[in-house]
């Protein structure tokens, strides 16, 4: 958790973590699948949302990101008055 850095900006969510190189002696490997070093990902966000109440809770090794819409993105039911 204290690798990882996300952040809201508009539309756009990025996260970006630096994933420290493990030091094994005596240990060869013969293929490594898992990254090493910095990685960011952004991701374009279908419609604004409220920086200030952004959440993200690391759980077992699952993220989850809890982005709530802007109040301005949200559909806001209009009263029609009727003229006599």
């Amino acid at each position: 958790a204290e690798q990882l850095e996300i952040s809201v900006v508009n539309d756009e969510l990025t996260i970006s973590v630096d994933r420290a190189e493990t030091s094994a002696e005596d240990v060869t490997f013969y293929r490594r699948e898992r990254h090493r070093g910095p990685l960011s990902r952004s991701v374009q966000l279908p419609t604004a949302v409220d920086a200030e109440r952004v959440e993200a809770i690391l759980v077992h090794g699952v993220l989850t990101v809890t982005l709530p819409k802007s109040e301005a993105a949200r559909r806001r039911k209009i009263q029609v008055n009727a003229g006599d």
